[in-house]
């Protein structure tokens, strides 16, 4: 992802044909600093489109504020209200991110660019991204954490939801007209990856239940399956979320994937694997929508237990609340996604919805310049009252030292006289 893909990018002959092309605007992934050099040389307008809830990296660019305190990262799993040493873990892992990214990645890529075409010829990737229009950003305040966002931070999450279309004919033949369960770990955790253990657990879970099971699984062979479960390599996920027969959607908690069970109402249990896989099931978790299995913990009775308790009214009745919140929005997602693509196409850009935050340095932009001024005027201050202090001090004890022999002669001719 970080090096031999865009290495191999870059390298591709592909890449120069669409340097060729003529297009309107450039919309890029995050993390994309290798490919900056695409909208620079096309000098088209560029948004930035993110794959996630929210990294500092996704939304910094343009402008907007990254608050430890608000923002738990993705991949620290924390909820989003955090404990005091919660927040000190957070806190730190912004300042490597933003610095690993910054300091390390960009210049890297800004290398790569180099080496394609000649020192001096693009500007660093960092330069080029200040000038993106927009963010499109991944998450929905339905079932995100909320967070202080500019104008041209657009939060579209869910745009990729659609309505169901009717169950191909297989299923179908297969489901009849009874209610069914989903599993599904996506298109990175595979069945091939699993143990003999994991597999027979998992198996001998889904085999207990009352309800048919589509399972999307390396085989379509049922040879040895329980007679309830339908194996298949691929399966149309949002159309079956979308049946109002699913019960339950086994997941492994992908961004996609939770969002679009919550999109169509439908409870999870969550087995996640690596990246924001665990911060996506915990979020779920806290929604009152989900389960969460460690793989650690997985075994036949802990998954009957947890797919038991997913299976709840209350668990149900949640899921289908967060689906009413998300069809209620004023525009949907998907909508509001193309109207900001034809506004920045329509206006070559959009540099009045830009913030003077995207031209701050870090220092700058959360005022610890401001800060470290006031604490050097206020030490300065400190630093001149003791002065004074200690300076009236030093006045005071001299004139006592002075009159004290005057004060003390009466005494002694008196003690004379005595």
């Amino acid at each position: 992802m970080f090096v031999d893909g865009p290495k191999a990018v870059l390298a591709s002959k592909e890449v120069d044909e669409l340097l060729q092309e003529e297009f309107d605007v450039v919309i890029c992934g995050v993390f994309g600093y290798p490919f900056y050099f695409v909208p620079y040389l096309m000098k088209k307008p560029f948004i930035l489109v993110t794959h996630m809830a929210h990294m500092p990296l996704q939304t910094n660019p343009v402008g907007n504020p990254n608050l430890p305190a608000l923002h738990p990262l993705p991949l620290l799993h924390l909820p989003a209200t955090m404990s005091f040493f919660a927040r000190v873990k957070n806190f730190i892992a912004h300042i490597v991110v933003l610095s690993l990214g910054k300091m390390v990645f960009a210049p890297f890529c800004d290398r790569l660019v180099a080496e394609k075409f000649g020192d001096g010829v693009i500007p660093p990737a960092l330069e080029i991204e200040k000038n993106a229009s927009l963010v499109l950003l991944s998450s929905n305040p339905a079932v995100h954490y909320h967070k202080p966002l500019l104008p041209n931070t657009i939060q579209v999450g869910g745009m990729h939801c659609r309505k169901p279309k009717p169950l191909p004919k297989q299923l179908t033949d297969f489901l009849g007209d009874s209610e069914f369960v989903y599993f599904s770990l996506g298109t990175i955790m595979k069945p091939q990856d699993m143990s003999p253990e994991q597999k027979a657990a998992i198996l001998a879970a889904l085999g207990s239940l009352p309800y048919k099971v589509l399972l999307k699984w390396d085989t379509t062979d049922r040879t040895g399956l329980p007679a309830n479960i339908l194996p298949s390599k691929w399966l149309p996920q949002q159309d079956i979320l979308g049946s109002s027969k699913c019960r339950l959607f086994i997941s492994h908690g992908g961004f996609a994937s939770v969002l679009e069970s919550l999109c169509h109402g439908v409870p999870l249990v969550t087995m996640p694997g690596s990246g924001d896989q665990q911060f996506n099931a915990v979020n779920a978790v806290s929604l009152g929508v989900a389960e969460l299995l460690s793989w650690d913990d997985l075994t036949a009775e802990s998954l009957r237990s947890a797919m038991a308790a997913a299976l709840s009214a209350e668990r149900l009745a949640a899921a289908r609340h967060r689906q009413r919140l998300m069809a209620e929005q004023p525009v949907p997602p998907r909508d509001l996604a193309v109207h900001w693509v034809e506004h920045v196409m329509r206006h070559g850009g959009a540099p009045h919805l830009r913030s003077v935050g995207a031209e701050l340095n870090f220092f700058q932009y959360y005022s610890l310049d401001v800060l470290a001024f006031l604490l050097a005027v206020l030490l300065l201050a400190l630093k001149l009252l003791i002065a004074m202090l200690k300076c009236c001090c030093r006045c005071v004890c001299v004139r006592r030292t002075r009159r004290l022999p005057a004060e003390t002669k009466p005494k002694a001719k008196r003690a004379k006289r005595d």
